[in-house]
């Protein structure tokens, strides 16, 4: 599996992700062994919801770009594409930010612009088994509903018994994350293949996430 890193919007902050070395090690990879990308939503323009996996591909930013780019490159050396949203656990790098701001009193300033579809760990793990060894070719994981970073902050800060002031929308523009335009979705239609059972709804994972980082 090759992880790019997260896009900025999705790090909360400035976030280096070195595609160049990734692409000088292709085709040592792809000498011995099966290569699966993991992708994300970043590919696309976020202009509708539920983006099928065969959309026209329309990235908003360099690190999208750098992303298509990188899934051409693996599929045309036989390797698969695993797009996923963001993979959201206790151990959450942005998440675990803010808990340990908020306890520290610091106040919390998410983009008020920015979306997710969260999965869980459970469920990322089954669709990159699904793809192992499967057919070369695009496959996406995604649920049903999005979220917005302002609302996971909230929800956090609302477990935490602290005051609705202690996080306030972030007056960042898009270009502070390297973004041409905030994209208005950004959710993805899971290939059926990696869909087997129903997936939880934002909701769930957000708060399910939430209790095992306060537990």
């Amino acid at each position: 599996m090759i992880d790019p890193g997260p896009h900025p919007v999705d790090a909360g902050r400035a976030a280096d992700a070195n595609f160049e070395t990734i692409e000088r090690a292709l085709p040592l990879l792809q000498q011995d062994m099966q290569v699966i990308l993991r992708s994300s939503t970043h590919v696309f323009s976020g202009n509708r919801a539920r983006m099928p996996g065969d959309a026209h591909r329309a990235p908003l930013s360099d690190h999208g770009r750098s992303l298509d780019d990188l899934e051409d490159m693996v599929l045309a050396g036989g390797g698969a594409i695993l797009r996923l949203g963001r993979v959201l656990n206790a151990a959450d790098p942005l998440l675990t930010r803010w808990w340990n701001g908020l306890k520290e009193g610091v106040p919390v300033s998410p983009f008020s612009q920015g979306r997710c579809a969260p999965l869980t760990t459970g469920a990322v793990v089954d669709a990159f088994f699904d793809v192992l060894g499967a057919a070369p070719a695009v496959y996406q994981m995604g649920v049903p509903d999005e979220v917005t970073y302002l609302d996971i902050a909230q929800r956090l800060r609302a477990a935490m018994g602290l005051p609705e002031d202690r996080v306030t929308a972030s007056p960042s523009t898009p270009s502070a994350l390297e973004l041409d335009d905030w994209p208005c979705y950004a959710s993805l239609a899971p290939t059926p293949s990696c869909l087997n059972e129903p997936m939880p709804s934002c909701d769930a994972v957000v708060g399910e996430t939430i209790e095992r980082l306060l537990a």
